[in-house]
């Protein structure tokens, strides 16, 4: 039976007056059985959330979905808003995509064939240099928290639609222009659909409380990715990706490949 990747992400979900909500989502079958649920986004009305749900479905029946928000407490969860989807009507969508309004935020979701060339994992490890600094804060004291994503593109190009559907997310450093991230291991399906060549976009963000600033990007496959393995040790600036904006030819700092160890499945 086919396999399908399911990505969510929410619009101005609010818990109250001046109150952000600590949101994740539930993802349940027709008959109100949990399919998987996200990771928390904390104090975020606009949630991308990065967790990758997979269902099985015939694309010859109708097969229902219902995306449940909730706002996670110290003790328990409170229910905030859901809304209903058809799998395979979002799958033959423009984008493979659909949005709802639910009268508390809107809710949109992706439903994509997965059908990697390759399967496996892979072991990444980055460092920031020179990160330019957006938070200068009072008296210039200040420095910027940052994080990266990693992005793949979700098109269907006989329509022209795409988006970036972002399939990881760092721990934020606090104040630090030079940052060492924790390294991670992410699946090939979760990543690049197992395609080793495929464009995917790491982008480093300021964390900030009311919407993330962006600081600069850059787009390589996870093979281009690995031919910049420094190799003159953990500041290698001649192998290192420049950060950028299109808005400007600066560079917004140096993203350095520590490590990229790709672990093919062997069947």
């Amino acid at each position: 039976m086919p396999r399908f990747q399911v990505s969510l992400w929410a619009e101005n979900v609010r818990l109250g007056w001046f109150r952000n909500p600590n949101c994740f989502a539930v993802l349940e079958d027709g008959e109100g059985n949990e399919i998987g649920q996200t990771e928390v986004q904390e104090a975020d009305p606009n949630p991308d959330w990065v967790k990758i749900l997979y269902i099985e479905a015939d694309e010859a029946r109708v097969v229902p979905l219902k995306v449940k928000i909730y706002h996670k407490r110290t003790y328990g969860s409170d229910l905030l808003a859901e809304a209903s989807f058809e799998a395979t009507e979002v799958n033959q969508a423009n984008g493979h995509r659909l949005s709802k309004d639910t009268g508390n935020g809107t809710f949109s979701i992706s439903v994509v064939k997965s059908e990697p060339a390759t399967a496996g994992k892979v072991k990444l490890h980055f460092r920031g240099l020179d990160i330019r600094n957006v938070e200068p804060g009072f008296l210039g004291l200040g420095r910027s928290d940052p994080f990266f994503e990693i992005a793949k593109k979700t098109a269907q190009a006989s329509v022209g639609a795409s988006r970036w559907n972002t399939v990881y997310r760092s721990e934020y450093i606090k104040d630090h222009l030079n940052p060492f991230w924790e390294p991670f291991t992410i699946g090939l399906e979760d990543l690049c659909d197992g395609d080793l060549d495929s464009t995917l976009r790491v982008a480093v963000f300021d964390n900030k409380k009311r919407g993330h600033r962006l600081i600069g990007s850059f787009q390589a496959s996870l093979n281009q990715i690995k031919e910049r393995v420094g190799v003159k040790g953990n500041a290698d600036r001649d192998m290192a990706f420049d950060l950028l904006l299109e808005s400007s030819t600066d560079s917004f700092g140096l993203l350095c490949v520590l490590s990229c160890e790709i672990t093919p499945d062997i069947k």
